[in-house]
Formats: structure tokens, sequence, C-alpha cells
């Protein structure tokens, strides 16, 4: 998945992207040389991901 860098945190440990029409915020351990308008990507370790309700703003719990 390739995602368009839109913000990169001052601490650069968190970057807002997009994909598509999504927004993504994409926590990194590791500095990375990217600034806005670059191309990020993503392969996200399935174990670690965290996804919320929209509207309740709770986590959803794996099934």
């Amino acid at each position: 998945m390739t995602a368009e860098v839109a913000l990169i945190e001052p601490t650069g440990a968190e970057i807002t992207a997009k994909h598509g029409a999504e927004n993504l915020v994409v926590t990194v351990r590791e500095r990375l040389a990217l600034c806005a308008g670059d191309k990020l990507g993503l392969a996200p370790d399935l174990s670690k991901l965290h996804l919320f309700d929209a509207k309740t703003e709770k986590r959803l719990m794996p099934a």
C-alpha cells in the first residue's frame, strides 16, 4: 500500500498521510527523511493494528 505524506510531527514519531480519500496516522520508531507530498510505502503489522469506530471513537476489538 502506498500513501502520500501530508504532515510530519516535529518529533518525527507520527506521520499523517493519505491513502485515496482516507487519512492515516502512522507511528514510526525511527526518523524518516520525508517531506509533505512524498510517497510512503506501508506494510502494516496486522497484529499491532488498532481500529477505532468513527462515531464513538472506541477501539474495535478483534473477533
